[in-house]
């Protein structure tokens, strides 16, 4: 609605000259205008009573799901700087309990079948560079498109993203019922128990849309900043540096980043062997933001009057913002 409305608005990182944010980056150099906030398709799987396996998605490969001290020595120096080596899971039961719906084992008068809601960072599809076959997708259709941010692409195009990275989704569902299977020892919990939901009423029962974290920014009358947000003290648990006289709303937030970086193990974007990385000052929290109030100036963009830009951020099914 705020590109409709002829509105300005911002979009990717900002740089550190421009507001003077402290985790801002100096440069563009490995931050271009498409990095941005992962988007995630998220699923959610139902115990049954026979095993149920998804087929395997187009463009799989298991090493995007792997601790990276499983990788060879050759894919583990197409790493990026700088690398921190993340597991995939903690372990299979952690999977098996977090984000649990339903848990009719250990609820009383809870009644099956359990569920569980499968929306782990290594289901996050980075934005930054997309893989050949779908910038040869995008290309097809206007040649440039691939290069420009996701907020930027049509409809069709973010499409094209978006099947991407609903594939890689279904792909760890995937690994968890077929490699994560076999190696496990107990498997009164292996995830082949477990089908996709039809709640969605979608055909390939998969929610309709990802989990879009980041989006435009409105250039309003006022662009908040970091430094305002600033705890005062040594907790987390003070005051913003500012407190706007016209604010709307209370909040504080952890400024958290999953992996925007997509790093290609073979160092070719043809290659369906990547994986995700932390940049430098894009990364999970902390730091957590003081208590802190949003301005209705914020809102208000800059030079159009009768339209306030205001979002609620589409989260998984089962999280509340308040």
């Amino acid at each position: 609605m705020i590109k409709l409305s002829g509105a300005r608005y911002e979009f990717g990182p900002d740089l550190k000259e421009k507001y003077n944010e402290p985790r801002a980056p100096t440069s563009r150099e490995k931050y271009q205008l498409t990095d941005m906030n992962p988007i995630t398709y998220c699923l959610v799987i139902e115990e049954a009573d026979e095993e149920h396996i998804v087929p395997r998605p187009p463009h799989f490969d298991e090493r995007r799901y792997l601790n990276t001290t499983q990788l060879t020595q050759s894919e583990h120096n197409a790493l990026p700087w700088p690398h921190t080596p993340v597991p995939a899971f903690a372990s299979v039961d952690t999977v098996y309990s977090s984000r649990r719906i339903v848990d009719s084992y250990n609820l009383k008068g809870v009644r099956g079948p359990d569920a569980i809601l499968l929306c782990w960072f290594v289901q996050d599809y980075p934005l930054d560079i997309l893989p050949k076959h779908v910038i040869d997708a995008l290309e097809a259709i206007e040649p440039g498109s691939s290069m420009k941010n996701i907020v930027e692409m049509t409809r069709e195009q973010r499409q094209i993203i978006f099947e991407d990275a609903k594939h890689h989704s279904l792909g760890m569902l995937y690994h968890l019922q077929t490699t994560v299977h076999d190696r496990m020892t107990d498997k009164r919990q292996s995830f082949r128990r477990f089908k996709l939901s039809d709640e969605f009423g979608t055909p390939d029962q998969v929610p309709f849309k990802p989990y879009v974290r980041e989006s435009l920014r409105l250039n309003a009358m006022y662009m908040m900043r970091q430094q305002d947000t600033t705890p005062v003290g040594p907790t987390t648990e003070t005051f913003g540096r500012v407190m706007y006289h016209d604010g709307v709303s209370a909040w504080q937030f952890e400024y958290d980043f999953h992996m925007t970086g997509r790093t290609f193990l073979s160092g070719e974007e043809e290659s369906t062997a990547w994986q995700s990385y932390f940049k430098p000052g894009r990364t999970w929290g902390p730091p957590y933001s003081g208590l802190c109030l949003f301005p209705l100036r914020s809102l208000v963009p800059e030079t159009m009057d009768g339209l306030l830009g205001a979002q609620k951020k589409s989260e998984p099914p089962v999280e509340l913002v308040v």
